[in-house]
Parts: C-alpha cells; sequence; structure tokens
C-alpha cells in the first residue's frame, strides 16, 4: 500500500507542475496568438474604411487650407464654381453670370471678391444663401435681390447677386 500512496502523492506533486508546463509551452503561445488574430482583424477592418477616411481627411485639409488662405486662386474658385453649379442644377437655379474674382492686396493679405449672379424663387434663392453661408462656410458679405424684365418671355424673373469674400494671408 505504501508504494500506492507514494505513488498517488507523486502524481499530486507532478500534476501542477505538468499543468504549468504544459501551459508555457502550448496555451500561452495559442492564447498569444488568439490576440494577434483579433488585432490583425482590427487592423484589416480599418483598411477596409481607409479609401473613406482618406478622402475626409482630404477634404478637411483642403477646408483648412482655404482657413488659412494656402490654397490657389484658381483651386479656390474652381470649387466654388463647382460647388455653386451643382447646387444651382440640383435645386432648378439658373447660374447668370460668375465673373472673375477681384482681387485686392494690401500689406501681405489678399482679398477676393466673388460677384455671383443666379435666377429663380426667393424661397430657392434663400436657401442657397444659407447653404453657402451655413453648410459651405463662405463669407458672404452683400447680397442683392433685383427684379429683372426679361425682354424675351416679357416676365419678370428674380435675381439674386452674391457678393463673396476670402480673405487671405500671403499674397498668390
Amino acid at each position: 500500500m505504501e508504494g500506492y500512496k507514494k505513488k498517488y502523492y507523486l502524481l499530486l506533486v507532478l500534476t501542477p507542475v505538468i499543468m504549468i508546463v504544459v501551459y508555457n509551452l502550448t496555451i500561452s503561445n495559442t492564447i498569444e496568438l488568439a490576440g494577434k488574430i483579433s488585432d490583425l482583424k482590427h487592423d484589416v477592418s480599418q483598411t477596409s474604411l481607409a479609401p473613406a477616411n482618406i478622402s475626409i481627411l482630404t477634404r478637411q485639409l483642403d477646408y483648412l487650407k482655404t482657413k488659412v488662405g494656402k490654397s490657389s486662386k484658381n483651386s479656390e474658385m474652381e470649387s466654388l464654381f463647382t460647388d455653386i453649379s451643382e447646387y444651382c442644377k440640383r435645386h432648378n437655379l439658373r447660374l447668370k453670370s460668375f465673373p472673375a474674382a477681384h482681387s485686392v492686396s494690401r500689406s501681405s493679405y489678399l482679398c477676393r471678391t466673388s460677384i455671383i449672379t443666379v435666377e429663380g424663387s426667393f424661397k430657392k434663392l434663400l436657401k442657397l444663401i444659407h447653404y453657402f453661408e451655413y453648410k459651405k462656410n463662405k463669407l458672404i458679405r452683400s447680397v442683392s435681390f433685383d427684379l429683372v424684365r426679361d425682354r424675351v418671355s416679357k416676365k419678370d424673373k428674380l435675381q439674386l447677386k452674391i457678393y463673396m469674400q476670402s480673405i487671405n494671408y500671403g499674397k498668390d
């Protein structure tokens, strides 16, 4: 019986030691690899969102560049023309004129004023003003509503003149 007891006590003592060795050799590596797999899955899901994040960051960078005054005159005017023409197309307004911007530079500041003429209903024109002032963060200095008689159709049409300014630090 004593041999049986010694084997039993030896088994009780060696079982925790064997469990620790098995854990260190196999199970800990498996747990570590499972953690790495979840991290890699997270990274893969983030890379699938990368194009959208890049476009958002690019738009934010362009916006900040225009606020700081680092964008070029042409890209700023093209962006404004694209924005206003798309808005007019979506809301059935007519873009009557979009002449070149008037620029004045004093000391190290450059002030550009664009005069845009749009034709449409009063409500739609007010929404246009609101859109550019609050959604697009454009600096609208003045607006003017004029009732113009169309000689061809012999009807009165409402026109809106928008005076938008951009003030940039540094001369282009």
